[in-house]
C-alpha cells in the first residue's frame, strides 16, 4: 500500500466509478482498475462491489476511507506546513549579541526584517562575545554577532560594522569639557568596565598591557543602564560605544578615545552547518542592511 494507491482509492469512493474516478485524477481507466487490484491484494480485503452501475465501498472499504482520509489529510497538512517555510511563512530564529550591540545596533536592523518577514519569530540572546561563540559552537543559538571576524576552523565570520568607543563621565565631572583622552590619561581614572569575556573590557585591557599602564577597576558591570547610572554618579569613567553614550547623553558626556578604541562587529556561524530558511533570510538582511 502506498500513497498514490491511497489517493485512487478515494477518488473511486468518491465518484462511485472507475471511469469517473480516472477521468478526474486524470489517468487510464485500466491504470484505476489495477491499482485498486494490487491495494485489495496486499490488504487481503475486497473494497469494491463492481457492477454495471459502478463500483460500491465494501465494509472492508469503508473503514479503509476513513483511515486514507486521515494519510492524505496528514501529509497534505505537511506539505503546506513545510512550504511554508520555503516561503518564509514561519520559523524561528536564536540570535546572539553582547548587550549594547543588541540595545544600540539590532533595534533598526531587526525592525526592517520584521516588516519584510512578519511571521518569523526572533530570539535575540545577550551574552558576552566569548559566551556567544560557544553557544553557536554548540548549536544553542543560530548564529550571533560578535567582535572578532577572524574565521576558524570552525566557524564562517562576516564582518558588518565598526564603532568607536568613548568615554563617558559625569556631566559635573570636570572631565567632561575635555574633548579627548589618550589611553594614558583613560588609565589615570577609575573605571567602570564590561567584565573581561566581553570584547569591550579586551580592548582596553590590550591598550593597558601595550602602555605597561594599570587600569584601575571601580567596577564591573555587564548592563548599560547602570553603567551609565554609575558614571553619572561619579563612580568612574565609562567606555561604551559611540551609539549607546548617544542615546544617554543627558545623562553623561561622551569624550573621543584614540582611533583604536574601536569594536568591529561580525556576523558569525558555525562552518558546513546549514541554517534553516529564516536564518538564511534574517543572515543576508543583516549583512544586506550593513552594505
Amino acid at each position: 500500500m502506498n500513497l498514490r494507491q491511497l489517493e485512487i482509492f478515494l477518488a473511486v469512493a468518491r465518484h462511485g466509478s472507475f471511469t469517473a474516478a480516472a477521468e478526474k485524477l486524470p489517468m487510464a481507466q485500466p491504470a484505476v482498475s489495477l491499482a485498486i487490484q494490487k491495494l485489495e491484494e496486499s490488504l487481503e480485503a475486497r473494497l469494491f462491489l463492481r457492477d454495471k452501475s459502478g463500483a460500491t465501498l465494501t465494509d472492508e472499504g469503508r473503514v479503509l476511507v476513513r483511515h486514507a482520509e486521515a494519510v492524505v489529510s496528514q501529509l497534505e497538512n505537511a506539505r503546506q506546513d513545510i512550504g511554508a517555510f520555503s516561503k518564509l511563512a514561519t520559523g524561528h530564529v536564536t540570535l546572539g549579541a553582547p548587550a549594547m550591540v543588541a540595545g544600540y545596533v539590532l533595534p533598526p536592523l531587526l525592525a526592517g526584517f520584521r516588516r519584510q518577514y512578519p511571521a518569523i519569530s526572533l530570539s535575540v540572546r545577550q551574552a558576552g562575545a566569548k559566551a556567544i561563540e560557544e553557544e553557536i559552537r554548540s548549536g544553542q543559538i543560530d548564529f550571533g554577532l560578535i567582535s572578532d571576524w577572524r574565521n576558524s576552523e570552525d566557524m564562517h565570520a562576516e564582518h558588518i560594522s565598526s564603532h568607536q568607543i568613548v568615554a563617558c563621565v559625569a556631566r559635573r565631572s570636570r572631565l567632561a569639557k575635555a574633548g579627548s583622552l589618550s589611553w594614558q590619561q583613560l588609565f589615570e581614572h577609575p573605571l567602570i568596565l564590561f567584565p573581561q569575556d566581553y570584547y569591550m573590557r579586551q580592548v582596553v585591557d590590550h591598550a593597558s598591557l601595550r602602555l605597561h599602564a594599570k587600569v584601575q577597576v571601580a567596577m564591573e558591570v555587564e548592563t548599560v543602564p547602570l553603567i551609565v547610572g554609575l558614571a553619572e554618579r561619579g563612580v568612574g569613567v565609562a567606555t561604551l560605544l559611540d551609539k549607546a553614550a548617544e542615546a544617554h547623553a543627558s545623562q553623561v558626556a561622551r569624550i573621543a578615545l584614540p582611533s583604536d578604541a574601536r569594536i568591529d562587529v561580525a556576523l558569525c556561524r558555525r562552518k558546513h552547518v546549514p541554517l534553516s530558511r529564516a536564518g538564511e533570510a534574517l543572515w543576508a538582511h543583516l549583512l544586506g542592511a550593513a552594505s
